[in-house]
């Protein structure tokens, strides 16, 4: 059964992603999503980072006070660009090294944002943009 896989979760009102990898099987409650399949440390990645972040404001319903929605319906409406082996296998080390350290450095969060905006062919200007406009 799904709820016994390694899966992303996450909750639906925050006003930022807050998207977590559960490797050991979590049984979740009613006001939990997840997601199970491949590549899912990329997508963790992905999810949580400021691309992300900045789009997701563009599509997504908010709550009577202004809180982020995060429900499947606008999850599957975020473009995931296809990534190489390499770029995947750079990420899964960010990923790995998050999950020994229990937490993300600020420098270890611009790498992944700035390999994101890479997937994306953004330039410079756009990148600067996205993470300006979402500070």
């Amino acid at each position: 059964d799904d709820f016994s896989k390694q899966k992303i979760i996450w909750i639906e009102l925050t006003d930022h992603p807050n998207f977590a990898l559960d490797l050991d099987g979590y049984y979740i409650n009613n006001t939990v999503f997840f997601i199970t399949g491949k590549h899912l440390k990329y997508l963790t990645a992905f999810l949580n980072s400021k691309i992300c972040e900045w789009y997701f404001d563009k599509i997504c319903a908010t709550s009577g006070v202004g809180t982020r929605r995060w429900i499947k319906m606008y999850i599957d409406q975020i473009m995931i660009p296809k990534i190489s082996l390499e770029q995947e296998s750079v990420i899964e080390a960010i990923m790995d090294n998050i999950t020994d350290n229990k937490k993300i450095s600020p420098s270890v969060e611009m790498s992944i944002n700035s390999l994101v905006s890479e997937l994306f062919g953004l330039s410079a200007n756009e990148f600067n943009h996205v993470m300006n406009a979402i500070l």
